[in-house]
């Protein structure tokens, strides 16, 4: 049975659900009203910022683009954001334009002095996974210098996983790097961003993002590698 179907990704604890074929501004409304998201907690704002144009996939499947200068997506806080201690998953694909500079695929930030996260392609040191905690970062989770191993105009898939005190990244579902933490994670107020990072320099994503999920629970390396394999482009 396919597992990206909305009902088996919500049995699944999967909170958060963004195809990338369409954002529309406004309250996603789970019986109508989804503002380009297939699963978000009812009642959150999502506000695109900047003009998306689209481009289609070998699939048929339109996909938007983000133009790695002005255009990116904000949604509002919710309770759900809250991790704490317990487990999760993020995961999606990216495909950028060049890798000449940072592209920041996912924030949630409160400010310096406080807490946040990010998930981005970082130029000088490859993919990375930072947290901050009371303005210091707790750890910057990336594999340096895995940078060299991407090619502009391809897709790839990332995941970051926490099970208990463990966290592993992994690209197209192989294993890249982990980290060992035994902290809580603070409730962050702040919105989400996808393709925006606003924490010092600001970074825009170049290119596409697309199936971006978000689960309060850690998945199993076979259920990353069936959304890998359901949702792979080609």
């Amino acid at each position: 049975m396919s597992i990206v179907n909305i009902e088996t990704l919500k049995q699944n604890n999967c909170e958060l659900w963004f195809p990338g074929s369409v954002v529309t501004s406004g309250t996603y409304d789970d019986d109508g009203n989804k503002q380009g998201f297939m699963i978000l907690p009812d009642g959150v704002t999502v506000t695109p910022t900047g003009t998306f144009t689209t481009q289609k996939l070998k699939n048929g499947q339109n996909c938007l683009v983000f133009d790695g200068s002005t255009n990116y997506i904000t949604i509002a806080d919710h309770e759900v954001w809250n991790i704490g201690a317990g487990n999760f998953t993020f995961l999606t694909w990216f495909n950028f334009h060049t890798f000449a500079h940072q592209h920041s695929i996912l924030e949630q930030y409160q400010d310096n002095n406080n807490i946040g996260f990010f998930i981005a392609i970082n130029v000088a040191s490859g993919t990375e996974f930072a947290w901050k905690q009371s303005g210091s970062w707790v750890f910057d989770l990336m594999k340096s210098g895995d940078i060299s191993s991407y090619t502009a105009e391809t897709w790839y898939f990332i995941s970051i996983t926490r099970n208990g005190t463990y966290i592993e990244m992994r690209v197209n579902n192989v294993y890249k790097t982990s980290v060992t933490y035994t902290g809580t994670f603070s409730n962050i107020s702040g919105t989400l961003k996808i393709g925006y990072n606003s924490a010092g320099a600001q970074y825009y994503a170049d290119g596409n993002i697309k199936d971006l999920m978000i689960f309060k629970k850690a998945l199993s390396v076979d259920q990353i590698g069936s959304l890998y394999n359901e949702t792979y482009i080609y």
